[in-house]
């Protein structure tokens, strides 16, 4: 392995850690992103038509739930964010140093991965 390969290992092992941490000390922010992705996983599949006929009365019924659901989690959510003294500015900037710092670990991961193979690549096999 050359040294590149070493400093982005370390490097893509520093981004993990700093995650790692980032993670253990905001659940919440962690929360708010994990529902954030469920979220927009949900509304990216889409609905077929045969659907929309059987489930349409169920599904509205089922919507109003949710959306009064959403609106009590968030009151909790903000009210307990309050609570804790954070505000929701920097809950927001948590999560998304959050998905920054998972997006630079997976990029640089990504790239030793990519190196690693160059290099093997290059070396005749025995």
């Amino acid at each position: 392995m050359t040294s590149t390969d070493n400093s982005k290992t370390r490097t893509a092992g520093d981004s993990l850690k700093r995650a790692g941490d980032l993670l253990e000390g905001n659940p919440l922010a962690v929360l708010a992103g994990g529902a954030a992705v469920g979220l927009l996983a949900g509304l990216a599949i889409p609905r077929t038509e045969r659907e929309s006929e059987l489930l349409g009365p169920v599904g509205k019924r089922m919507t109003a739930a949710a959306v009064a659901a959403a609106a009590a989690a968030r009151d909790t959510g903000f009210a307990e964010l309050e609570a804790h003294g954070i505000s929701g500015k920097a809950a927001k900037a948590q999560v998304n140093r959050l998905f920054e710092d998972v997006i630079d670990a997976a990029s640089t991961a990504g790239q030793a991965a990519a190196s690693a193979a160059a290099e093997k690549a290059k070396k005749p096999t025995k």
